[in-house]
């Protein structure tokens, strides 16, 4: 575990280094009760660069996978969503969590 947060835009999370803080995972998880039409379920990769995120928004767009709306945070901080079969959101950001982005 890298870092966990609580209490940011109404959720708490818990970010993981894969296998080390080049590539990073988190986990959010909403401070709500649980309403299955506005649960925030979400996974979010943490990625080493701009170059990266557009090589796996490439290849979601090849599959005919389209991005979703996204969470206020992701849209101010150049994440792109996604939604998995299943209803959650994946996020690919193009910054990995605690460097500098300059």
């Amino acid at each position: 575990m890298l870092e966990s947060f609580k209490g940011s835009y109404g959720e708490d999370g818990t970010i993981f280094g894969l296998p080390d803080a080049s590539v990073q995972l988190e986990i959010v998880r909403s401070t709500e009760p649980a309403v299955r039409t506005d649960r925030i379920d979400m996974l979010v990769f943490y990625l080493p660069d701009a170059a990266a995120q557009e090589r796996l928004t490439a290849r979601m767009a090849a599959a005919g996978v389209e991005p979703t709306s996204q969470h206020p945070y992701w849209a101010a901080n150049g994440g792109v969503t996604y939604q998995d079969p299943d209803g959650r959101e994946v996020v690919f950001v193009p910054w990995v969590y605690g460097r500098d982005r300059t």
